[in-house]
């Protein structure tokens, strides 16, 4: 999990990995977003 910037989507940038990324506000920081990213395993 990072705290990003509300204006940072490199998470939804292409990948050749099968991966998944959730974002959501910062309670009282609205210039932030929480991501994280989960990668699949086999």
């Amino acid at each position: 999990m990072s705290k990003i910037s509300e204006t940072d989507w490199s998470g939804v940038a292409y990948s050749s990995t099968n991966m998944i990324s959730l974002y959501t506000c910062v309670m009282n920081e609205r210039e932030y977003r929480w991501c994280v990213q989960a990668v699949e395993t086999a």
